[in-house]
């Protein structure tokens, strides 16, 4: 319900709907209303948010022949499709990145904001606005500077900004304030709920033969399915390997 141009932090908790936010456009007016373009810090999660509007479009009988999120991993063919698509208003929704967003789409979005069809300009987990953008992956910070040229160049009714995260601090409140201004044209919306937290346990072991024994051990007694994280993708393989050998699929 906020006026066209201005700007809402949702401040919402994991599990809490910030997917439907963007995901509702498209599936209320299909493709040719506009587009609500989703910045994503990652490709997995833009290749799993284009996952799931595939799913939501066919359980709805929308269709669709097209690609939702743009990415390093395209050819130069479905770039151009999706480009294409953007400038002439049959795109709907997008799902990409920071670095992308002030590159190789930026022709095309502006574009758009001259024809008017750029509806929606989300940034998901926006607390990396403050955590990354300072010093690692310094383009997230440009995106406030895209945005603001963007709202400059748009002809008709001005795109809206919604900057989503489950982890805001006073900090990331404080950058956002500075960077997406003036503050009367910032709301902010926040859901507080009480939810249970993990437990953690911390070992520490001599070798990795003790560590991988001792993992064996924690999964004959931990709830299952569970995830394992690893930082070598060796010692990934290598649990694989013995987890299959000691009969766990």
């Amino acid at each position: 319900f906020m006026k066209p141009g201005e700007v809402l932090i949702g401040n919402l908790p994991t599990g809490s709907g910030k997917s439907l936010l963007f995901q509702w456009p498209i599936l209320k007016d299909k493709f040719y209303k506009g587009l609500t373009l989703v910045v994503v810090p990652t490709i997995s999660l833009a290749l799993d948010q284009e996952r799931r509007i595939n799913d939501l479009l066919k359980k709805n009988k929308i269709t669709f022949n097209q690609r939702f999120a743009y990415y390093s991993g395209l050819n130069e063919n479905e770039r151009q499709i999706i480009k294409t698509n953007i400038r002439e208003n049959r795109q709907g929704i997008l799902f990409t990145s920071p670095e992308m967003v002030i590159d190789s789409l930026l022709p095309s979005l502006y574009r758009a904001v001259e024809g008017g069809s750029l509806r929606y300009f989300f940034i998901d987990e926006a607390h990396l606005l403050a955590d990354w953008g300072d010093s690692f992956r310094t383009d997230y910070q440009k995106l406030a500077a895209v945005r603001n040229g963007l709202l400059e160049a748009t002809k008709g009714q001005q795109f809206k900004t919604i900057l989503l995260s489950a982890t805001f601090n006073s900090v990331n409140l404080n950058l956002i304030d500075n960077l997406f201004r003036p503050i009367e044209k910032i709301h902010f919306l926040s859901s507080i709920m009480l939810r249970p937290e993990p437990k953690y346990y911390v070992a520490k072991f001599d070798s990795k033969e003790q560590k991988f024994t001792a993992l064996i051990n924690i999964l004959n007694n931990v709830p299952r399915p569970c995830i394992i994280y690893f930082t070598e993708p060796d010692d990934a393989e290598r649990c694989k390997d013995l987890i299959k050998k000691n009969g766990f699929d």
